[in-house]
């Protein structure tokens, strides 16, 4: 978790720059993660009129919990919901002058359904559809590098070792399992990009990711 502060203090500051664009809420990403094993998540996202987008979401992977490693897979459906900061405090006066905000930062939210299912060493499959909800900001050129950084929340299943019958055993009335991370996004290139990211998982730990981004 150190680590994954460092490298947001050193990096995202080098992003702040003015522009006039927005940000797209519509394209497709693909992109590879490594916790315990390579695992792949693939996300859709569609822009709405009025500052609102769908999204979905695959993801599979390998990852490690208490010794033991799991295959995790989770789909997600959730609508957004996304402001500028140039729009928020648009035309700001103070003392007869007037500030124009460039939009250099988003800020957004997502709300939906979360269906996970974990599999663990001996084959045994629990599944479950649980509340989502992700939220952060966007910084930084929509045309070239933009930085993201993120907070995720799902409810996952606790995992016990039962001291009787020495099998797992799973609880659905457990703490809300977050995920905290950050991306880099680089747009040199017209509907295509790649892109690079860290984060910590309150059930897996830290991860890392590299992707491609497809615009729509």
């Amino acid at each position: 978790m150190n680590k994954l502060l460092l490298s947001l203090l050193i990096f995202a500051p080098i992003l702040v720059v003015a522009q006039e664009n927005e940000f797209s809420y519509t394209y497709i990403d693909i992109t590879a993660t490594n916790a315990e094993g390579i695992g792949y998540l693939g996300d859709v996202y569609l822009g709405l009129p009025a500052s609102l987008y769908i999204k979905g979401s695959m993801r599979d992977e390998e990852v490690k919990s208490d010794n033991t490693i799991y295959q995790r897979s989770k789909k997600v459906a959730a609508l957004g919901y996304h402001q500028s900061i140039a729009d928020i405090f648009k035309n700001v006066s103070k003392s007869g002058y007037s500030f124009n905000f460039a939009r250099i930062m988003d800020i957004f939210a997502e709300l939906g359904v979360n269906q996970w299912e974990l599999e663990d060493p001996i084959n045994s499959i629990k599944t479950g559809s649980d509340l989502y909800a992700h939220a952060g900001v966007k910084m930084g050129n929509s045309e070239g590098w933009e930085f993201n950084l993120y907070l995720e929340s799902t409810k996952l299943a606790d995992i016990e070792l039962n001291p009787v019958s020495e099998k797992l055993e799973y609880s659905l009335d457990g703490e809300i399992n977050n995920n905290f991370g950050f991306r880099f996004i680089n747009h040199s290139m017209r509907n295509l990009g790649y892109s690079f990211g860290l984060s910590h998982d309150d059930f897996s730990g830290v991860s890392t990711a590299v992707g491609v981004r497809f615009g729509l």
